[in-house]
This record gives C-alpha cells, structure tokens and sequence, in this order.
C-alpha cells in the first residue's frame, strides 16, 4: 500500500512539474510573440515616419513653386484680383499642399498621441521578460537618424 502511495506522489509531481513547465513554455512563447509584435509596430511607424517626411518635402516644394507663380503672376500686367481664377488657382494649391503636409493635416498630432498611448502601456504592463528590450525614444533635435 505504501508503495502504491508513494507512485501516486511521484506520478504526482511528475504531471505537477509538466503543467509548470507547460505554463512556462507558453509564458515564454507569449512573451516572444509580444516583442514580435512591437517589432513590426516599430517598422510600421518607421516607415511612416518616412513616408510622412517625403510628404513634408513635397508640400514645402509645392509651396516654393506656388510662391514662384504668384510671383510671376503679379510681374504680369493685369493685376490678380482676389477672387480671380489665379488667386483662387493659387488658394487650391495651397490647399493640397496643406493636406500633404503631415505638420498640417493631422498626422503628428495623432502620431504623437499613439506614441505617447504606446509609452504609456509599455510602462504599465508588468514584464516578467529578464531581457531588456529597447524602449521607443526620440533622438535629439539635430542628430542623424539611422
């Protein structure tokens, strides 16, 4: 009988010791697929960082040239009076080029407030991972950004 007792403790512990690993394996498995994720979340925001300073340089190139024609415009004879099809030319021009522009059309102000929810959930959950991983950070207005 006391054998039969002393098996079941061992088959016990043995099964106790396999769900402990079992949690182990899928916290360590869910923690990997956590980083995975911000990973891409990272690549995603990079890339339209990029994207985003393309359009800031095409927007301010639009602005030199509608500079350019107005300047031009004016050095004609007839006066542009407001109102007039190459004023109002001019207002859509500025137009497009305030919505391709991202420090105009919304896109920082909500850009900021997803990082500052990201930093913000980042602090607030628990890591149980040893392994420090790098936090989003800004580089100092100036430095090159690789």
């Amino acid at each position: 009988m006391t054998a039969v007792i002393a098996t079941a403790e061992v088959l016990r512990r043995r099964s106790l010791q396999g769900e402990e690993e079992d949690r182990r394996r899928k916290e360590v498995e869910r923690q990997r697929l956590e980083a995975e994720e911000r990973r891409k979340e990272e690549q995603r925001s990079r890339s339209d960082l990029v994207v985003q300073a393309d359009a800031w340089f095409k927007s301010q190139r639009i602005r030199e040239f509608l500079q350019a024609c107005e300047s031009h415009m004016l050095q004609q004879p007839t006066m542009m009076a407001p109102g007039s099809p190459r004023a109002r030319w001019l207002q859509w021009g500025c137009n497009q080029s305030d919505a391709l522009d991202p420090l105009t059309n919304g896109w920082l102000g909500n850009t900021l407030t997803a990082f500052t929810e990201r930093i913000r959930d980042a602090r607030d959950q628990p890591s149980n991972n040893p392994v420090q991983e790098d936090k989003p950070t800004l580089a100092p207005v100036g430095k090159q950004i690789r």
